[in-house]
């Protein structure tokens, strides 16, 4: 279960809230399988807003090299959650992402900065496949023991590919909770 949160306008407004419930199967040390359900309520401003809903798939690759972590996560998702431009036109089957980061654990403290780089690549009826959105990230996790932790990072998010793209700067708190 993982709960979390993304503000806009200097952090003074809310943007979304993302509720993640789900079950994940680990097959060996690196590769992980998740099927998780997404609960998203989207603000546009603050008396008005909508919920989305779907599922997701992903492929998780994990690895390891003294304190140093790649992580990469191939996402198969239903079109109708998390996008840049909050609607769905309908045309999509299923939105690829494919994203990958890299944390460094520090020596004696549970604090592990992380950076992540993520590409969006919808799977529709009659156009070819292309990239139409990225994101970059930075941030920080803070893990309270094996099963509990917060992180917080900040995010850029943009359109491609479009003549009038659109660009999220993005300012996101977590807590995830392993019930496991």
């Amino acid at each position: 279960m993982e709960e979390e949160i993304r503000l806009r306008e200097n952090a003074s407004l809310m943007k979304k809230e993302l509720t993640d419930i789900g079950l994940t199967y680990k097959i060996n040390k690196a590769l992980r399988l998740s099927l998780k359900y997404r609960l998203e309520l989207t603000w546009k401003n603050p008396s008005e807003k909508s919920w989305r809903n779907g599922l997701y798939l992903d492929i998780s690759l994990r690895e390891k090299i003294q304190r140093l972590q790649f992580d990469y996560r191939l996402r198969f998702q239903s079109p109708k959650v998390e996008t840049l431009s909050e609607f769905s036109e309908g045309r999509e089957l299923f939105i690829n992402r494919h994203k990958a980061g890299l944390s460094y654990n520090i020596k004696g403290i549970p604090l592990t900065p992380v950076i992540e780089g993520e590409i969006f690549i919808p799977f529709t009826r009659k156009e070819p496949l292309f990239i139409n959105e990225y994101r970059l990230w930075a941030g920080f996790e803070y893990a309270f023991n094996k099963r509990n932790s917060i992180g917080i990072k900040y995010g850029i998010q943009r359109e491609i590919n479009v003549s009038d793209p659109l660009t999220a700067y993005i300012v996101a708190l977590k807590y995830s909770c392993d019930l496991n």
